[in-house]
């Protein structure tokens, strides 16, 4: 108890709230060190050339660790929630719950949960169980910019309509896919558990493939605003840049990146979103066009350097 006159004593953080603080605050650090190891094994004079791919790799680690803390502080935040409204609604009677998630509400789940704060602060809007490819199509039909940065696109087939109107109607279509000559590709298919090392490879080809015949051979369609450029850096996460909206997700081990959860950055201007549009451009920057107008698929012969 406090003396009369005398002022009450601030009140301590709650643990928990420190708790999603700290996630979030080590997830930035991770990123931003991340992203510095790669810019700085790009920069790197030739000289250290031997010192590139550590650094690159390790960059790569630190983007992935800081994305997989949200992750985590995300599910927990919204298990907690959910365990905590099932308490009031099956173990209270309606006038105590009623009270307690009002009294909830305006202090402790207030004060708790500040750490949203650094949420918004990253930019991140919504999180989606999957990507949902209905979702994506009917937002590439729309949009006058986009943007893919994949490995390969299992479902390309399904957006290909969607591309199409988007060229058609004069807005821009870039898509990144990874070389297929890379050893980056069998490396991919080794992460994915596919005993064919090839097997990445054929699926990158089979990309360039139904994109050529679907859409650069069409006559219906004007091509000349869709641009396909093959990179070879280490692939750490697929990007869906749609205008100023970014959805994207990790490459993990035995999983199709679009059958993970995606995260959804609606704001521009945020660290994430930023470090999202830094990375693509960078890759974009060093990959190579492919060129669909050369006879036949050998890469070497369709790739303009």
């Amino acid at each position: 108890m406090t003396e009369p006159g005398q002022a009450e004593p601030a009140p301590r953080p709650s643990f928990i709230k420190q708790t999603f603080v700290y996630i979030y605050a080590i997830a930035a650090t991770f990123f931003a060190a991340g992203i510095a190891f790669i810019y700085l094994s790009r920069s790197l004079s030739p000289s250290f050339a031997q010192w590139q791919p550590f650094l690159g790799d390790f960059g790569s680690a630190l983007i992935t660790v800081g994305l997989v803390s949200i992750t985590v502080e995300v599910v927990l935040r919204t298990h907690f929630m959910d365990a905590l409204h099932r308490t009031l609604a099956e173990k209270l009677h309606d006038e105590l719950s009623d009270r307690l998630e009002k009294t909830l509400s305006d202090s402790l789940v207030h004060r708790v949960f500040q750490a949203r704060q650094v949420r918004d602060l990253a930019g991140v809007a919504d999180i989606y169980e999957k990507l949902s490819v209905e979702g994506l199509a009917g937002e590439i039909a729309v949009a006058t910019h986009v943007r893919i940065m994949q490995t390969w696109i299992p479902f390309l087939y399904e957006i290909v309509p969607s591309i199409s109107m988007a060229i058609n109607n004069q807005k821009r279509v870039d898509i990144l896919l990874l070389n297929p000559d890379s050893d980056l590709a069998a490396r991919r298919s080794k992460a994915m558990g596919y005993p064919n090392p090839e097997q990445v490879r054929k699926f990158i080809l089979g990309n360039i493939d139904d994109l050529k015949y679907t859409v650069i051979d069409d006559p219906n369609v004007d091509h000349r605003s869709l641009e396909v450029r093959l990179y070879d850096t280490l692939p750490i996460t697929c990007i869906y840049q749609l205008d100023d909206r970014i959805i994207f997700s990790l490459f993990l081990e035995k999983q199709r990146a679009h059958q993970i959860p995606h995260f959804v950055i609606a704001q521009r201007n945020t660290w994430l979103y930023t470090a999202l549009r830094a990375h693509m451009d960078a890759v974009w920057s060093e990959a190579f066009q492919y060129d669909f107008d050369q006879a036949s698929l050998g890469l070497d012969d369709n790739v303009t350097r």
